[in-house]
């Protein structure tokens, strides 16, 4: 099943109110085929070889391609929770959280798991987690098990970072499914630095190590490639694959198979002149270069994915030797159609390849900006 959009939320902080768009993936992230992707990509890489390689860059999230259209939110005041089906166009009220969660979105992590719980279990469950204590809160762990016949949001045990001396939480990094969708790993990155995986039948968490993640964020399990999806830490945050499937006998972190560039951003720019011919030191400067500061990634099923980038254009300026001042700030969104195919290697490589096809760049302004990418 391949998904036909990719929902944006947009939020109007004048009007503070929140709109939907949804963007039709095959007019504006890709093309007809994987042949005229390629063919696009040769053309711009020559365009590139041309001027001498100095190219630039044109709330909670269930993942799974059947949960497409569905999006839940959940009032900050009260945990009133409405869940929006834009594919029938209707809205149902859900189960009251009747606990501090905070906004349902950012900084939390959502889980819709098919079947988790064990035997019997043949509809979803949504799991919510609170990925930071920045608030000083703890992090909150809760499910919504739509094979209850009377649905309520249950409390579940955090995991074991929450309790550390001295009650700071810490932040879960990095976090993806295994087992499909038994076992929710999650990798601590302030507290205890280890990796643990919490199993949705017996709700028990266990230590799997102390490493972390190769990714930033989550990491999308894709069966039919025998392999994970996500994002490399390092800017700028390029799209990577690893083989998650033995994390519970491994005593170091799984390695990293295939690093690939989605996307490009420009490099920085620096631009100087001096202002007075007599006094050669007196150089106006300045820096501009791009920094992604989230990244999502969207299944769309059938191999093709849409990469969601947040980026930042920031600068410096400078005059002679005195202190930099920094320039006004760029914020926008950029999200690229990718396509992973089989044939890039042997096994060992991990026998996968990426297709670029189109990517589409969102500018936000003072009143708007896009919050979520589902």
């Amino acid at each position: 099943m391949i998904r036909r959009f990719v929902n944006l939320v947009e939020q109007n902080f004048p009007a503070r109110s929140y709109s939907l768009h949804r963007l039709d993936v095959a007019k504006h992230l890709f093309y007809p085929s994987t042949a005229d992707a390629e063919a696009a990509n040769a053309k711009e890489e020559e365009i590139k070889k041309k001027n001498n390689g100095s190219g630039s860059g044109g709330k909670p999230k269930p993942p799974l391609p059947s949960s497409e259209g569905r999006i839940l939110y959940a009032a900050k005041e009260g945990g009133h929770c409405l869940l929006h089906d834009a594919d029938e166009g209707v809205i149902c009220s859900l189960p009251s959280l009747d606990f501090p969660m905070g906004d349902i979105g950012r900084p939390h992590i959502t889980f819709s798991v098919p079947g988790a719980g064990g035997p019997g279990k043949e509809h979803e469950s949504l799991y919510v987690m609170r990925s930071d204590d920045d608030d000083g809160r703890s992090t909150g762990f809760v499910v919504l098990d739509f094979n209850e016949p009377r649905r309520k949001w249950q409390r579940l045990p955090p995991p074991p970072c929450a309790d550390e001396p001295g009650g700071s939480s810490g932040t879960i990094k990095s976090f993806t499914v295994l087992d499909g969708g038994r076992t929710i790993c999650v990798y601590d990155r302030d507290t205890t630095y280890a990796t643990y995986c919490f199993d949705t039948a017996s709700r028990e968490w266990r230590h799997a190590g102390d490493w972390s993640l190769p990714f930033d964020g989550r990491a999308e399990h894709v069966p039919e490639l025998n392999t994970w999806l996500g994002f490399c830490p390092e800017q700028p945050r390029h799209l990577c694959a690893a083989d998650l499937s033995a994390i519970g006998g491994i005593s170091q972190a799984p390695p990293l198979q295939q690093v690939w560039e989605d996307f490009n951003p420009p490099p920085k720019k620096e631009w100087s002149k001096v202002l007075n011919p007599r006094y050669p030191d007196y150089v106006l400067g300045r820096t501009k270069w791009w920094t992604a500061e989230a990244a999502e990634l969207v299944n769309l099923g059938s191999g093709r994915f849409c990469t969601a980038k947040f980026f930042q254009i920031q600068g410096e300026q400078s005059i002679g030797f005195h202190v930099n001042d920094t320039l006004d700030e760029e914020f926008f969104l950029v999200l690229t159609g990718v396509e992973v195919v089989r044939g890039g290697g042997g096994e060992e490589e991990g026998g996968l390849r990426m297709v670029r096809h189109k990517s589409k760049r969102y500018s936000f302004t003072n009143d708007c900006s896009i919050d979520w990418v589902l």
